[in-house]
């Protein structure tokens, strides 16, 4: 079955059905068009957007070693952090990808674990496991961030998480390219 001319992108001149052993014809501007539009993306991708590979066991089960990052370098340039959101931060020397769990001007503690804010438990809507991880109870100073993995059975000296400030941002995690059950699949 033929698609109808209204159907058909302006950028192509003639195309037919798919048994047919034809090829489909670009207009010479649809091919300009085209290669426009990918020079375009390529060159904003790269400015604003950046993949970070996971390493590392602190964000499991949600998040594992080997799967992709795509970070959106400007994200708190338009907009605020908000709690629950995903971000790679400079934290001392080390990049580390965490979630943001407490905002400027709150109070949050980590007992056990689980996440209190203002000396209440704080549902977490994502899978945390749960552990005996704690931080003791503090406000958050103004554009300080408290940031904490999923994987809260780690211990202390293995697991990092702190405070961090907004300009420590590398940026905000738009989509996870779930790549790290195929290094499972791999190492086994």
């Amino acid at each position: 079955m033929t698609p109808s001319p209204e159907t058909i992108p302006f950028w192509i001149t003639h195309m037919t059905s798919l048994n047919s052993t034809k090829r489909i014809r670009l207009h010479p501007w649809g091919v300009a068009v085209l290669l426009a539009i990918g020079i375009l993306v390529a060159l904003g991708f790269r400015t604003q957007y950046r993949t970070v590979l996971v390493i590392g066991h602190s964000m499991w089960p949600n998040y594992q070693t080997g799967d992709v990052l795509i970070l959106d370098r400007r994200a708190y340039e338009r907009e605020t952090p908000q709690r629950g959101d995903l971000v790679v931060a400079r934290y001392r020397k080390d990049y580390i990808f965490k979630r943001i769990v407490g905002l400027p001007g709150e109070i949050v503690e980590l007992r056990n674990g689980q996440l209190w804010l203002e000396d209440a438990r704080l549902p977490e809507p994502y899978q945390v496991v749960p552990g005996y991880l704690s931080v003791g109870r503090g406000r958050l100073q103004e554009g300080r961030y408290a940031v904490v993995g999923d994987n809260r059975s780690m211990a202390s000296g293995e697991s990092v998480h702190g405070i961090v400030g907004k300009p420590d941002f590398l940026g905000r995690v738009r989509f996870v390219l779930p790549t790290g059950k195929f290094f499972d699949w791999w190492q086994s």
